[in-house]
């Protein structure tokens, strides 16, 4: 089975997994967490949580 990049794939919850290219936006959002704008646009939206968001700064060297 082969496995995604972790340098251009993130897990951002159970359900969603987001690349890195696709970003298009970040923003804050209630309880500490934020909300992940990607093209093409995603029904629902993607948040990160206050736990994954350390981590997912540093995904992205940010």
């Amino acid at each position: 089975m082969e496995q995604l990049d972790p340098d251009k794939f993130f897990r951002t919850n159970r359900q969603t997994i987001i690349n890195i290219e696709s970003i298009v936006k970040i923003e804050p959002y209630f309880q500490n967490k934020v909300i992940v704008h990607i093209k093409p646009e995603h029904k629902e939206k993607i948040l990160v949580s206050k736990e994954k968001w350390a981590s997912f700064k540093l995904w992205l060297n940010y």
